[in-house]
């Protein structure tokens, strides 16, 4: 089965290090979002600006997901 490993050179590469540690941590913070987003629509009533305002802000993160090739499977 293929493997991949990611090096880093410590210190001087920290900040890469960082983000490849948290990625995943990113990934569901982003989910939480829109599952958030998505519960308040459906099961709250809002106005029809708050409505609004919520489908923008999860259209928003979908097209920055598409934009740049994330998968959140």
């Amino acid at each position: 089965m293929p493997k991949g490993m990611m090096t880093f050179d410590l210190p001087e590469e920290e900040a890469d290090f960082r983000e490849a540690q948290e990625g995943a941590n990113w990934k569901y913070l982003v989910l939480d979002l829109l599952n958030h987003l998505r519960a308040q629509m459906k099961h709250t009533e809002l106005s029809d600006e708050k409505r609004a305002a919520f489908e923008e802000a999860r259209d928003l993160i979908w097209h920055s997901i598409e934009d740049r090739n994330l998968k959140l499977e």
